[in-house]
């Protein structure tokens, strides 16, 4: 999604971010995904959904003329701009003399945990609640009021979280759970229809709330079993991992990052689109949850489940599906079968896909396997051989290949912008190829 520069609020703190309101037109080299630095490995590619500028060894690509052509004078994304404006993007500029008085920012005292390791913030609830979507969707989590990319949703403390390595289910059995803890995992999907349809809140997701309802005594806690299968049901299904946690908070709390596994019941309650609208960010067991788009009220918080868990040998283990997202809308529909959920998506993004003609859908899947059986393999042969050669010729190629997307991009009829920064983000790893084989190249 393409994105222009907007001053938003960020919990107290007012910042730029990249909001979708924008055309190409804004922006003509603008990358439909942020770019994944400094690996090209599927297994360990970490994919921001939302709009961002490109690199600046990306706009230098395009402004460079010659380099940024090829055979199909490729010469970049969107509109055409002048000389001038390609340089404007490119040069260096001293920073503009602000005349307005600097404000004094407060920041939310939440965000302390970024920095603070002894500071662990309470469950934090912003404008979100559980709502009931459709019998098809069961529940989702929904705003309550409209929302700015920056707005901190919710912060979580896991049920339960361990170190990737180690199995979540059986950590999670050996530290005896609370009654408490049992109460919102009851209500958490396990793959089946029941538990789609069971009843929840925002309120009713917090341990604190059964407890507090246990020390007023009477019944008013319900007796829940949760036994093993069910357990690890629930992980398969709702958990949250990553290879490792967010590595700029790691620094400036000067601790080691490591991988993680965990339960969250309210990112759980967050359903799957091809365009999420949300991003998570874990430290150590809790996890902030920020809108990463305007969302109304009423409207729906989503996340991306390529990328969660799968079993495998009795125990839950990464699949490294992640870079998935990035692939046309035939290989995200596989890969969700693959991860177990019996749904097609009907997001945006996957309905563009499936009205475009067969011709588009035909390059498009064209390229990704150009890109996963050609052009991934001989990357890392040149690289390792440090082969100069290898990777000109992979050069070539990519601009050719992106060459024929963008020709048929532009055959498509009644189709915006948006929609075609849409159709690109499906071969991302094509134009992040290209860019870092120029890089490379032409240093």
């Amino acid at each position: 999604m393409i994105g222009n520069l907007t001053r938003v609020r960020v919990g107290a703190c007012p910042t730029h971010v990249l909001t979708p309101a924008a055309t190409a037109s804004h922006h003509p080299y603008a990358f439909p995904l942020a770019p994944k630095r400094p690996s090209l490995s599927p297994n360990l590619v970490a994919v921001i959904p939302n709009g961002t500028t490109p690199p600046r060894s990306a706009l230098k690509l395009h402004a460079a003329g010659q380099s940024a052509g090829g055979e199909n004078n490729f010469t970049g994304f969107g509109k055409e701009v002048s000389p001038n404006i390609r340089r404007e993007f490119v040069e260096d500029a001293a920073p503009a003399e602000v005349e307005e008085e600097e404000e004094e920012i407060e920041m939310r005292p939440e965000y302390q945990v970024y920095a603070d390791p002894l500071y662990k913030p309470q469950r934090t609830v912003g404008p979100v609640d559980v709502a009931f979507i459709d019998d098809k969707t069961g529940r989702g989590l929904v705003t309550t009021a409209d929302t700015l990319p920056g707005d901190l949703l919710v912060i979580s403390a896991a049920l339960g979280v361990a170190p990737d390595s180690e199995d979540l289910c059986a950590f999670m059995l050996k530290t005896k759970l609370s009654a408490a803890q049992k109460s919102v995992l009851a209500q958490l999907f396990d793959g089946t229809a029941e538990s789609m349809k069971a009843e929840s809140s925002i309120t009713t997701l917090d341990p604190r709330y059964w407890a507090a309802r246990q020390r007023a005594g009477g019944d008013s806690v319900p007796d829940v079993e949760i036994d093993e299968t069910k357990l690890l049901n629930i992980i398969q299904k709702c958990a949250c991992s990553d290879v490792q946690q967010d590595a700029a908070c790691m620094q400036t709390r000067q601790q080691k990052g490591s991988g993680f596994i965990g339960v969250w019941p309210e990112f759980a309650m967050i359903n799957h689109s091809c365009m999420p609208n949300s991003s998570i960010t874990v430290i150590k067991d809790r996890a902030l949850i920020h809108s990463a788009d305007e969302i109304p009220k009423g409207g729906q918080v989503t996340r991306n489940y390529l990328g969660q868990m799968i079993p495998k040998g009795g125990q839950i283990t990464r699949n490294y599906l992640g870079q998935m997202v990035t692939g046309p809308q035939p290989v995200r529909a596989a890969a969700l079968k693959q991860l177990g959920y019996d749904f097609t998506c009907d997001c945006a993004r996957c309905r563009l896909e499936n009205r475009v003609s067969a011709d588009m859908q035909g390059s498009l899947m064209e390229a990704y396997h150009w890109y996963v059986n050609d052009a991934l393999p001989a990357w890392n042969e040149a690289q390792v051989d440090e082969d100069i050669d290898g990777l000109r010729s992979v050069l070539e190629e990519a601009h050719l290949m992106i060459g024929e997307v963008e020709a048929m991009i532009q055959k498509e009829a009644g189709i915006s912008d948006q929609e075609q920064m849409m159709l690109r983000a499906s071969v991302y790893d094509c134009y992040d190829l290209l860019v870092m084989c120029d890089e490379v190249v032409n240093q």
